[in-house]
């Protein structure tokens, strides 16, 4: 059976940055992540007309769970906070970068290990981070997400 992530060449990446008083306190590596079967489904069904389901990234999800990511995740291990909206969008020629602020009263301090982005209802990508993110109290989070396709 063909597996959709097999022949798509698109691909994530997202790093957090942690600010306290608008200063940069933090800042992860750049941490690879998977674009899910049923994110990359959305795109021939587009293509098709059918664009019942939103192929828009529209909201992240973080949580701290910590089962490895496989192509068929259907949500986040252990969600915690969801419904996170973009706050800037920067679409290029094979790429996107979107952004999602989060003041520190909406995230609870803790530890987190994971994210999610959303398509409407479906999850588009599902990634667990290299080094879980440690939040405190004070701080603000930023995620950067880029997505990228090429042909090659």
């Amino acid at each position: 059976m063909l597996n959709l992530s097999d022949t798509a060449p698109a691909h994530g990446h997202f790093e957090i940055i942690a600010l306290e008083n608008g200063k940069e306190v933090y800042r992860s590596p750049v941490i690879p992540n998977r674009i899910l079967d049923a994110g990359l489904s959305l795109i021939p069904q587009h293509h098709a007309g059918n664009n019942s389901n939103a192929l828009e990234i529209t909201s992240l999800e973080i949580g701290d769970g910590d089962t490895a990511v496989d192509g068929s995740d259907t949500a986040l291990d252990n969600m915690v906070l969801d419904g996170v909206l973009p706050s800037k969008v920067t679409p290029s020629d094979a790429s996107i970068v979107i952004e999602f602020f989060i003041v520190d009263a909406e995230l609870a301090d803790g530890t987190y290990e994971e994210l999610g982005l959303r398509a409407g209802a479906t999850l588009y990508t599902r990634a667990l981070f290299t080094t879980p993110y440690t939040k405190v109290a004070g701080r603000d989070t930023i995620i950067r997400y880029t997505l990228s396709y090429s042909a090659a």
